[in-house]
């Protein structure tokens, strides 16, 4: 891959293993062979990303558009990024998942349309429409306030235990 040069496109098509065919409208709307997308990691640690048909992209590309690698995406005219401040990151993604994290405060924030699970081992924890469920052992190093009904089936409490339907 010799003699590249930096072009800027609209993705037409994406495949599975992350190519992409993009349009060049600044040359008579030249679409390009299959060109990988650049990836964070791909070897040990990886990471897996497309960018979406429609997405403005910089690629670096030979002069028969049939060499090069689609370098990243960029806000054009018209588009809006979903944040607008310093020391944010995050990610907005079509279904209405998003990923964030505010360097300011400190604080991440995870929304899902259906559910979060974090799962280390056999233990897991599952947020979604109906509560929170917890599957392993739970210690609580610290008060427990609950507010509203408790449902308990067996309860061991001083070494007595105690059981109900």
């Amino acid at each position: 891959m010799s003699d590249m040069k930096l072009k800027f496109g609209v993705v037409t098509e994406v495949d599975k293993r992350g190519r992409h065919k993009v349009k060049f409208p600044d040359e008579n709307d030249l679409v390009s062979d299959w060109l990988p997308g650049s990836q964070d990691e791909t070897v040990g640690t990886q990471s897996y990303k497309t960018f979406e048909i429609g997405t403005n992209v910089a690629v670096a590309l030979d002069e028969n558009a049939s060499a090069g690698i689609v370098l990243t995406s960029f806000y054009a005219d018209g588009d809006t990024p979903p944040a607008e401040q310093t020391g944010i990151w995050g990610r907005k993604f079509a279904d209405g998942g998003e990923v964030w994290y505010d360097t300011n405060s400190g604080n991440l924030s995870l929304i899902s349309s259906t559910s979060i699970t974090v799962s280390v081992g056999g233990s897991s924890l599952t947020i979604d429409s109906s509560g929170i469920k917890i599957k392993g052992d739970v210690e609580i190093d610290g008060d427990l306030k609950v507010k509203g009904s408790t449902d308990l089936k067996s309860t061991k409490i001083n070494g007595v235990t105690q059981t109900g339907s």
